[in-house]
């Protein structure tokens, strides 16, 4: 909360004032987090960001309007930091604004920027961490094939993170109808055409904030000519394509573009568990692997026994990604576009048992 009158706008308010009325904005909550740390002799400084999907800090030309937003640098030297922790250039980093998960979550908004850590003489420009595995969306699904080719089982919806949080805060201000019908409405929009009951919402604040919806799912069709008819010598064979969570922006909307885009660095996974009748037919071979600087797209098929397992996982490793680097965004977009379309195919060697 932030009442900028004046220069209320650009100067903090003491830390006392803002423990004395229980609120303040960015710069208020970072001065005072800041001077709770060194009572407590750990060394913290104030670090100016820009919190806005639009423009850069320019390093070479300093000026105060380059800056929006305030978070707090700690030094990291002496602290029980983990390789997935937000540090860099030595310092820990921790936006005071944010009221949900533990402090060695930072918020994609403030990550891949330069911060100017403030320590008078000595302050310093510092680009921030990236850390795409806290900021994650999970879809799950295992099914068991009916004789009429229906997929019947449980699927689950995990977002950790951003999306976590922003759920936590929805579901703890409207009635538990609307968060049911919300929650129904996402999980069913990554699971078109499935019907879903004995639906379950769980929320955590500790962390990395997530929400976790889960349900009894059934998807009618799903593997037409996979039931107990199959027709290769005996063998049920069929296709099926699973939905997936896209972590990508479309690969039309880099065509012509030639300003930079900012995106979420993010994992993002979708999983298909699938309990094949007797005698299936194996999936064909339809892995997919595509590695570069910005980030991967991965598919992997498999079958052990009777269980068919379908995994993609799409991980996007920059928030501001220039016109140059658009090639290899787009690589990553279409190996992703083009295994959502395919269909995933069970077929028999001819002359099979």
């Amino acid at each position: 909360m932030a009442v900028e009158v004046g220069i209320g706008g650009y100067r903090p308010a003491a830390p006392e004032d803002t423990m004395t009325r229980r609120w303040g904005d960015c710069k208020d909550k970072s001065v005072l987090l800041v001077d709770l740390l060194e009572a407590a002799g750990v060394e913290a400084y104030p670090a100016l960001v820009r919190l806005a999907p639009r423009g850069r800090v320019d390093a070479d030309f300093p000026a105060p309007d380059e800056f929006n937003h305030v978070i707090v640098a700690v030094a990291a030297a002496g602290l029980e930091t983990t390789p997935d922790d937000p540090v860099a250039g030595g310092f820990l980093f921790i936006d005071a604004t944010e009221t949900l998960g533990s402090a060695f979550w930072l918020p994609p908004g403030v990550e891949d920027q330069e911060a100017l850590v403030v320590r008078g003489e000595h302050s310093l420009l510092v680009h921030t961490p990236v850390r795409p595995d806290r900021e994650s969306r999970l879809l799950e699904v295992t099914l068991a094939t009916t004789d009429r080719g229906d997929g019947v089982g449980q699927a689950s919806l995990e977002l950790t993170g951003e999306m976590g949080a922003a759920w936590v805060n929805r579901l703890a201000a409207r009635r538990p109808d609307e968060n049911e019908a919300d929650a129904r409405a996402l999980l069913g929009g990554a699971l078109p055409g499935a019907t879903l009951t004995a639906l379950a919402v769980k929320a955590s604040r500790e962390g990395v904030p997530s929400l976790r919806i889960s349900a009894r799912v059934q998807l009618p069709g799903f593997l037409p000519g996979g039931g107990s008819g199959g027709s290769s010598g005996g063998r049920a064979a069929g296709s099926f394509q699973p939905a997936s969570l896209h972590g990508m922006p479309a690969p039309g909307l880099l065509d012509g573009r030639t300003v930079p885009m900012v995106l979420t660095p993010e994992v993002t996974r979708s999983v298909w568990r699938l309990q094949l009748p007797e005698k299936s037919c194996p999936p064909a071979a339809q892995d997919a692997a595509v590695d570069n600087p910005l980030g991967s797209f991965h598919q992997k098929v498999t079958m052990e026994g009777g269980l068919l397992t379908v995994e993609r996982r799409a991980e996007l490793k920059s928030r501001w990604i220039e016109p140059d680097r658009f090639p290899a965004l787009k690589e990553l977009a279409l190996a992703e576009y083009r295994a959502g379309k395919r269909l995933v195919r069970l077929e028999c060697a001819k002359g099979s048992p």
